[in-house]
């Protein structure tokens, strides 16, 4: 995946995939990369992350990323998440999104995002919900997209999940289902995944 980015400017990467997959620690060190340099070599955007062949480097990315676990508005709110991605994430007046308040389980503070399409910079945008057909489309408005797909065995999944927040328990079925209405909706769209990362 790291050679991709070699003759990027701007760039979006949209990170999906179903719960306790590793989209976020995906982000974490695709952003640690970014941040730093980028190698030039040809590879499979498939490849190892840390991969490097060659002693060629370009300029590093400014990296933000974007968890849409800050701002799906409860547990019954994935749909409502996802379509915030094109609607507020990208929004071309005011780029950025409402923090929610999961504790209080209400609406928290807003939270602004820099988007500029004429330097060097990276939007990483993970979690259920970060690839939908609007949501590719409004980031293009502000550059290039990479739409990237994580998954896993289901069993290892919800282990990893519910030992990060074993609270977690209660709504991880009505979570599944919801994921699932929205894995139908990429298919029924025909949205088209760059990358599809599967671990065993």
């Amino acid at each position: 995946m790291q050679g991709h980015f070699a003759h990027c400017g701007a760039v979006s990467v949209l990170i999906d995939g179903p719960s306790g997959a590793g989209k976020t620690s995906l982000a974490s060190e695709l952003s640690r990369i970014l941040s730093r340099c980028v190698r030039s070599y040809d590879s499979s955007l498939a490849g190892d992350l840390n991969a490097h062949t060659s002693s060629a480097t370009t300029p590093a990315f400014d990296v933000q990323m974007v968890h849409l676990d800050d701002f799906y508005p409860g547990w019954g709110g994935l749909a409502e998440g996802s379509a915030m991605v094109a609607s507020d994430v990208f929004s071309p007046e005011k780029p950025g999104f409402w923090r929610w308040d999961w504790k209080n389980n209400q609406r928290g503070q807003w939270h602004n995002i820099e988007l500029d399409r004429t330097r060097r910079r990276c939007l990483i945008v993970e979690g259920v919900g970060a690839v939908t057909a609007a949501n590719e489309k409004a980031a293009r408005e502000f550059g290039g997209v990479i739409k990237v797909f994580v998954d896993g065995p289901m069993d290892q999944r919800k282990k990893r999940a519910l030992g990060r927040d074993p609270e977690y328990a209660q709504w991880f079925d009505m979570w599944a289902e919801q994921e699932s209405d929205h894995f139908d909706k990429l298919v029924d769209d025909d949205v088209q995944i760059d990358v599809v990362w599967c671990w065993n």
